[in-house]
């Protein structure tokens, strides 16, 4: 039987696979713009844990009762009022979060997991870690792909990424995949094969997105570059349901 590859360009579980059997799926989030990108870089850089929060409330509620914690996040694009970081993956160097546990909370990344918790594995995607995330999928069953999108918005530098692990298993040959991942890859491949070095390709495809020219126009052009560092990390952090954290394992 062939391998199933489902791509959801915004966050959704029910119409990708059947809500009756979740089991055995795997399942990335995505949000290249910038939580997913920001979570790598925080536990790769000596974070013992990211515990995720819908809201600014929670968060704080947490900070109470972990003093020793950090809090991070955004809204909005920005740090949040009191809140020790925000969601540049500049903030989580080591001389900050080594050893630390962070309560993150973002407007659009922290929704999107949530969205697929109840997958058996649930990995957090981006980039700076892209082989490391292709490697754990290529011996999967079933894989969904989960775009986070912005304000239920598609985002393309969502797409993007999911088209480069899409095209990274289609070559597979018993791979199936659906139209999304399909379209997802195909849009990958017109970044991959520009004449111009892939990861200056990649970053002038991100500065072209919404989210990049938010970013631009919110003073944080340099987190384009940051995002744009193809396998900077080799981690693949994950969703333990138990603990309600993502960690390495």
């Amino acid at each position: 039987m062939n391998r199933q590859l489902r791509t959801a360009l915004l966050p959704g579980w029910t119409s990708e696979f059947p809500a009756e059997e979740p089991g055995g799926v795997v399942a990335v989030m995505i949000d290249i713009l910038r939580a997913s990108t920001t979570i790598v870089t925080a536990l790769s850089q000596g974070a013992t844990g990211v515990v995720p929060f819908l809201e600014v409330s929670e968060a704080r509620q947490w900070k109470a009762n972990h003093p020793e914690g950090l809090l991070g996040g955004e809204r909005g694009g920005l740090k949040i009022d009191g809140f020790d970081l925000g969601n540049s993956p500049t903030d989580y160097g080591p001389e900050t979060v080594q050893g630390r546990e962070i309560g993150f909370t973002t407007t659009n990344g922290t929704r999107a997991l949530m969205a697929v918790e109840s997958a058996e594995t649930v990995l957090i995607g981006a980039f700076v870690n892209a082989r490391a995330v292709l490697e754990r999928l290529r011996g999967a069953s079933r894989v969904l792909l989960v775009c986070a999108g912005t304000n239920g918005q598609v985002t393309r530098e969502d797409v993007l990424f999911a088209g480069c692990l899409a095209d990274g298993l289609i070559g597979q040959a018993d791979w199936e995949a659906d139209d999304s991942s399909q379209i997802a890859a195909a849009s990958w491949r017109e970044v991959a094969g520009t004449e111009m070095p892939r990861p200056a390709a990649l970053e002038a495809a991100l500065a072209a997105t919404q989210g990049g020219r938010n970013l631009r126009r919110l003073g944080l052009a340099d987190d384009l570059a940051c995002v744009a560092r193809l396998d900077a990390w080799e981690a693949v952090p994950t969703w333990d349901r138990e603990t309600r954290r993502i960690c390495i394992p």
